[in-house]
């Protein structure tokens, strides 16, 4: 796999700039995800205007613990997490010092998460590879996955 990263992502509406490279954004154009955009800016009463789209071309793809703390972005704001096709395990894992336990959610088609505003500051989160138990149980079926995360930027 060499430096791939184990997922394609694609910036639109807002540059965004983490693990230190910088993702150029492409204008919001797809009539879905302008409507998309809207329900958020609605639910959130923000102007959210930067998508960042990872899709995991396969069980094998994944994205590492992490926090979404850069400096970019609104401190303790939402992260709005749509999810489409292939149920995926999503981890949220506390920080050190953090009283609480590890929580998997499921992820399935058509679900949203809402990462709400001081979980970046005491949580991390991570989507692992799919256990072969999990393909398995796709019997042959489509791992694709398609993650739309909406970032408040400042």
């Amino acid at each position: 796999m060499g430096n791939r990263i184990p997922r394609d992502e694609l910036a639109q509406g807002h540059d965004y700039t983490y693990a230190r490279k910088k993702h150029t954004a492409i204008p919001i154009t797809d009539e879905y995800l302008m409507a998309l955009t809207k329900w958020v800016c609605r639910d959130s009463s923000k102007e959210y205007k930067g998508i960042l789209m990872n899709f995991y071309t396969s069980g094998r793809d994944h994205i590492g613990k992490h926090a979404d703390d850069e400096a970019e972005l609104v401190s303790d704001s939402d992260i709005y997490s749509f999810s489409f096709n292939c149920p995926r395990r999503f981890w949220v894992i506390p920080n050190a010092g953090v009283a609480d336990v590890k929580r998997e959610i499921v992820m399935n088609d058509n679900s949203l998460i809402v990462m709400r505003g001081t979980m970046q500051s005491y949580y991390s989160h991570q989507v692992p590879k799919m256990l072969e138990s999990e393909r398995d149980l796709l019997k042959g079926g489509d791992e694709r996955r398609l993650n739309i995360t909406y970032r408040l930027f400042k």
